[in-house]
């Protein structure tokens, strides 16, 4: 898959969240609170103008500017928190004894 369609498919996961995340958090009191409304709302602001972003310019073409927006890092993000679950095993394999079967 092409970096294109990643972008794609995360736009529409993030529609279905910014359409639908209030109905389904008054239905849900479980979720109807801080943690994963911030959880939400960075998730929904990953790589845009909300989360910051750097100016650089290319060393190689010497043209332009290029910006570069930041992500957000959450737990709910796929991008980031696929980063997250990744870094989370390493800690954790780096634990667990070698050779013995869990």
């Amino acid at each position: 898959m092409n970096f294109k369609g990643i972008k794609n498919k995360l736009k529409r996961f993030k529609a279905i969240f910014s359409d639908h995340w209030s109905i389904f958090a008054a239905k849900h009191a479980r979720y109807n609170c801080a943690y994963y409304q911030r959880e939400i709302k960075k998730m929904l602001d990953c790589g845009s103008e909300a989360t910051g972003s750097a100016v650089f310019q290319c060393l190689s073409c010497g043209q332009g500017q290029h910006k570069v927006h930041f992500s957000c890092k959450g737990k709910a993000c796929p991008q980031c928190g696929k980063r997250y679950v990744r870094e989370s095993m390493t800690k954790i394999a780096a634990r667990l004894l070698p050779g013995v079967s869990y």
